[in-house]
């Protein structure tokens, strides 16, 4: 079991990115997090980091459930693999 701690959900660096306004918009209305009075608690570049954030969790478990798999040799380890 992973005992690391969760890394931070704010952003130490901010993201550079240069987006449409229509994008911006689109991003603003769907994906952003929202309080209980329905407004948008963080920024895009926050819902970025959030989202990578996510994801790199979600890889990690992923490549630690085919560890796992393989171990028990549920499914066959690659070759030339370690």
């Amino acid at each position: 079991m992973n005992t690391t701690a969760a890394p931070s959900l704010s952003p130490t660096e901010p993201v550079n990115m240069e987006l449409s306004e229509n994008a911006r918009r689109v991003l603003t209305r769907r994906y952003l997090r929202r309080g209980s009075d329905g407004q948008a608690i963080e920024t895009i570049e926050e819902m970025v980091h959030r989202v990578a954030i996510l994801t790199l969790i979600a890889i990690s478990a992923s490549t630690e459930m085919r560890a796992v798999a393989r171990r028990w040799n549920i499914i066959e380890k690659p070759t030339g693999l370690a």
